[in-house]
């Protein structure tokens, strides 16, 4: 289960943890578009599907919009 995300750091070439996805999930998909991250669906620790998504600009993890079905392992 990701709990925490990771940060790459461009300079010095090493991982440092970053701040906590605001929903626990895992069999989620992550995606990269317009300088953001993003991580759609998944199922969550009581197993159940979601629809949500949550941003990633740098800084914190925003809600997204969500799916119109939940799904996980994208």
């Amino acid at each position: 289960m990701l709990t925490t995300s990771s940060a790459s750091l461009e300079s010095t070439k090493s991982w440092v943890t970053g701040p906590s996805l605001t929903t626990p999930r895992y069999y989620f998909g992550l995606a990269s578009y317009g300088g953001l991250l993003y991580a759609v669906g998944g199922v969550d620790a009581d197993d159940n599907l979601l629809n949500s998504t949550e941003v990633f600009d740098g800084t914190s993890w925003s809600a997204g919009p969500s799916l119109t079905t939940a799904r996980n392992s994208l």
